[in-house]
């Protein structure tokens, strides 16, 4: 018994040993090349794709973005008559810009008002106390008289709320039509934040999101392929094209929900990988 034992315990650690030689024969062929296997640098990889950092887009929105720090320091808009603007970066016709001024520092939450049980959207605007107020809002409803709730905490514990209405246009073609179907609403388990959304985003066509009751509530106007990413402070990675008509995706921006853009690098069209497809899963 004790000498099957150990020719059993001889072949297993025989196999052991073949296994891990095997693997490092095989990463040494990665690493010298042979056998066609080859590890590419980084600056190799960036070299194939031909990347490089452009500003195209930051420089399209430098006038409204301007535009909108000067009305921040204009004593012109206060909470019973704050600036408006529906669409501010003319990529995300779901969301609009409030700005106003108020007398005493607070902080600034708002809530969109949802059309059935638990799809109301609030959100506390971050930063610290202030009199200067820039509320990104996000969460209208399409082609609908939107009520907007601003609710003004002063540090003195006083608050003060606004009620606006938001009037938005009606959804594109391709999410109009595009059948959704909610078969839980958990929206502890939804994404997008607090604002209790999930992101849809197709092969092609336009990214969006939808609340609980499947209902779009978010979308943007430029075509994404395959890749939108969350980062941190309420920013995305989306892979976009510059030609919305085209159909090669070559450009990855940095972008907030409300479409202005940070950061913007271009690829190579020679890359390959970027290319689209003309089939699209819809």
């Amino acid at each position: 018994m004790k000498k099957k034992y150990k020719i059993i315990s001889s072949l297993i650690l025989f196999g052991i040993i073949l296994i891990s030689g095997t693997f490092y024969w095989w990463q040494n062929q990665q690493k010298s090349g042979k056998n066609g296997f080859k590890l590419l640098s980084t600056a190799q990889i960036k070299k194939n794709i031909g990347s490089k950092l452009v500003n195209n887009r930051q420089e399209d929105q430098q006038k409204v973005t301007k535009e909108y720090q000067k009305i921040v320091k204009s004593s012109k808009y206060n909470l019973n008559t704050p600036y408006v603007k529906l669409n501010p970066y003319q990529t995300s016709p779901l969301t609009a810009l409030i700005i106003f001024k108020t007398s005493s520092v607070a902080k600034v939450s708002y809530t969109v008002q949802g059309k059935t049980t638990k799809t109301s959207i609030s959100n506390q605007v971050n930063g610290k106390y202030s009199k200067e107020h820039q509320v990104p809002i996000v969460g209208l409803y399409a082609d609908y008289n939107n009520q907007v709730t601003i609710k003004v905490q002063y540090k003195n514990g006083i608050t003060d709320v606004k009620q606006l209405s938001i009037k938005t246009g009606a959804l594109p073609k391709y999410i109009k039509t595009a059948k959704i179907t909610v078969s839980n609403k958990n929206t502890s388990q939804m994404e997008l934040g607090s604002n209790k959304l999930t992101l849809l985003n197709r092969t092609t066509k336009e990214p969006f999101a939808v609340d609980s009751d499947g209902e779009v509530r978010w979308y943007s106007t430029l075509y994404s392929q395959h890749m939108l990413k969350k980062w941190t402070k309420g920013h995305f990675m989306m892979l976009t094209k510059s030609d919305q008509s085209g159909e090669t995706y070559n450009d990855l921006i940095e972008t907030d929900l409300l479409g202005r853009v940070y950061k913007e690098f271009k690829f190579s069209a020679k890359a390959g990988s970027t290319d689209a497809t003309k089939s699209e899963v819809l």
